[in-house]
């Protein structure tokens, strides 16, 4: 057996095997929390609103020829958060009473949105 044919061999299986998971080396949690309401900020107290459960929420980022890379999609949890891995610029998109919201997040970033 030819060393010389069996090492390059070897290295593009590898780089074959670790591409997939680039997009999340470095990756930290990123998201959005919905509430509904305004936020009330007391003497003593402090409240987001009230947290929508189940709305659907994607995440994704510009791919090529226009299109939409989707890195995740899911509902808002009990609190009314959605989060993700994501090691980039990264824009959530969702729909509340007929009306659609993007908001652009950075990643390590989880944005609170209060809707009216």
């Amino acid at each position: 057996m030819k060393w010389e044919l069996v090492i390059p061999f070897l290295l593009l299986i590898a780089i074959l095997a670790i591409i997939p998971i680039i997009p999340f080396i470095g990756a930290r949690s990123t998201g959005v929390c919905i509430f509904k309401g305004p936020a009330i900020i007391g003497f003593f107290t402090n409240s987001d609103g009230i947290p929508l459960r189940g709305i659907g929420v994607t995440a994704w980022r510009p791919g090529g020829f226009g299109g939409q890379i989707i890195d995740a999609a899911g509902p808002t949890d009990r609190t009314g958060c959605f989060i993700f891995k994501a090691n980039m610029k990264e824009f959530v998109s969702y729909n509340y009473n007929g009306t659609s919201y993007i908001d652009q997040v950075d990643a390590g970033v989880i944005l609170r949105d209060n809707l009216p």
